[in-house]
């Protein structure tokens, strides 16, 4: 084991001293010894002070420290009572409702969907998927469909590759999926 220290650490690594200051490169054998280190080497608020108080331990200084500010009532945060808090007046969304099948309507019905704004791609809960705005009887909805989906493949057919064209009328069609659940299509 080395005995050259510097300050209250070793300089080079060894088998106890594991932990290193990256303002130094001292090393320490505990993160006590390390957070003592780097508050009384490194802190420029405890360097400016005098060298009896930078040894006094931390807990004995914050006691010794005025206090300015009296500490009211605790107040309980939305979070701490379980409780949401109620949404401000002015608080809107800037995406439209998502467009579901039962809006076209059931199984085997046809509509058609202009696509009015530009895709996002978004990770959600379903997976990464393209989020496009789309105008459906006059009310706007964003329209989610799967990366790599047959309605993905036929989209990107019809409209190429940048996604800021994906704009037009497009025909789609209610199905069935293998679970019983109704689903938007692309008619092809």
């Amino acid at each position: 084991m080395k005995t050259a220290y510097r300050g209250d650490g070793e300089i080079e690594r060894d088998a106890i001293n594991v932990l290193d200051c990256v303002y130094c490169g001292a090393w320490f054998p505990t993160f006590e010894r390390l957070a003592k280190h780097v508050s009384l080497q490194h802190d420029p608020l405890m360097i400016k002070r005098p060298l009896h108080e930078r040894t006094r331990p931390m807990a004995k200084a914050a006691k010794t420290r005025p206090s300015f500010k009296k500490v009211s009532a605790k107040k309980k945060t939305a979070a701490k009572s379980g409780r949401i808090p109620a949404p401000s007046g002015d608080a809107q969304s800037s995406f439209s409702p998502f467009l579901k099948a039962e809006t076209i309507g059931g199984e085997g019905d046809a509509a058609s969907i202009k696509l009015v704004g530009d895709a996002r791609l978004v990770d959600g809960a379903f997976g990464e998927q393209i989020v496009i705005p789309v105008k459906v009887n006059g009310k706007s909805f964003d329209w989610a469909i799967g990366v790599d989906s047959v309605n993905h493949r036929l989209l990107h057919e019809r409209f190429g590759a940048n996604s800021a064209r994906w704009r037009g009328t497009v025909r789609v069609v209610i199905k069935e999926s293998r679970q019983g659940r109704d689903y938007i299509a692309v008619e092809r």
